[in-house]
């Protein structure tokens, strides 16, 4: 069975040589390794911009090929460079509508784009005028405007700090999710790849240096710490619960055998895997909660708080460990301190699965 990927290029400048090939059926590739290694050079080739010579296959269309090599304004591709590269001239309205020249404006799928990115309220703005974050948010709304079948991300959180960074990664999942499209993803952040990808694909000095799954690449324990830095501090082994009848939603069960509403994992992945939830996306109650509508209500024991600087970590255990990110004034006010009562509160649409 071909892959959904089938990659092979070769292409030379000066004393660089890229020579990189890998097939796979997983939907989200991440290209990984240290500056200079030629992961921009494999994006640039796929978008038809570097004449690079070789294969490129995507979910079955050739791109490129021993028939000829499709123009770069016909692979349908979604581009999202290194910093986003928006026209500082256009507001967001004017880049979006960029986009969308080439493809046809399509309201439903701007609608759609807007409301994943959050970016309905930032239109009338200028680049100039944006955050680091609030930029790579709308470069990628460009690049589903142009209703591509593809998507790159060349390094999308390089121009985010590092407080905003979390919060834009977690819109690059909620597109993974949404649109299910191909994505090759470049990163040397192993946090990034380990949280996106299906397939990692290692290179240093225009080769490929090995090629699999994330945690095959990147090892268990030492890749779940770098969660941390994209303020995963929650990140649990679940098993699914029997297959949902229509119209009843999905859940799974934890190590420590609570049962939790999630959503559905994308197509491609198991049903059996990692979800991973923020810190700061947990509520704490000191007493029961009624009246929510979060789905999932675990009580529980506070366990630890650990100072984490302007901000503090309380721990919970319930059934599986919780770690909740709270003001000192909210813990002061909901009284909580080792030994007493919590109730961890987790909205559905906060879990994130992350690739086996």
């Amino acid at each position: 069975m071909s892959g959904r990927w089938q990659v092979a290029l070769r292409w030379r400048a000066g004393d660089f040589r890229l020579d990189v090939a890998f097939e796979t059926d997983a939907r989200v590739v991440a290209l990984f390794g240290a500056s200079g290694a030629g992961k921009s050079s494999v994006v640039e080739a796929v978008a038809g911009v570097l004449a690079a010579e070789g294969r490129v296959v995507v979910d079955g269309r050739e791109l490129q090929g021993p028939g000829g090599s499709l123009p770069a304004r016909r692979r349908r591709v979604g581009w999202m460079p290194q910093e986003g590269a928006l026209l500082p001239h256009r507001t967001v309205e004017g880049n979006l509508a960029f986009a969308e020249a080439a493809a046809g404006a399509d309201l439903a799928w701007r609608a759609r784009a807007l409301e994943v990115l959050g970016i309905g309220d930032l239109l009338d703005r200028y680049p100039a005028q944006l955050s680091g974050g609030e930029r790579q948010r709308v470069a990628l709304a460009r690049a589903l405007c142009a209703r591509p079948r593809l998507l790159l991300l060349d390094e999308p959180l390089s121009g985010v700090d590092l407080p905003r960074r979390a919060r834009v990664f977690r819109h690059l999942l909620e597109v993974r999710d949404g649109f299910e499209l191909p994505m090759l993803y470049v990163s040397h952040d192993p946090a990034e790849v380990m949280a996106i990808a299906e397939h990692v694909v290692l290179l240093d000095q225009g080769r490929v240096v090995g090629q699999g799954a994330p945690r095959q690449l990147l090892g268990d324990a030492a890749a779940l710490r770098f969660l941390d830095r994209l303020g995963f501090a929650n990140v649990l082994r679940v098993e699914p619960v029997d297959p949902p009848a229509a119209g009843h939603a999905f859940q799974v069960r934890t190590p420590g055998g609570r049962l939790l509403v999630a959503l559905p994992p994308p197509s491609s992945f198991a049903a059996s895997g990692w979800l991973a939830v923020r810190a700061e996306d947990i509520l704490l109650a000191a007493e029961p909660p009624h009246g929510l509508s979060a789905r999932n209500l675990l009580p529980g024991v506070v366990a630890a708080i650990d100072d984490a600087g302007d901000h503090l970590l309380v721990r919970v255990d319930a059934g599986d460990e919780w770690v909740a990110t709270l003001t000192r004034r909210a813990v002061r006010e909901l009284d909580l301190a080792p030994g007493r009562p919590a109730w961890v509160v987790i909205k559905t649409h906060s879990m994130h699965w992350l690739a086996d």
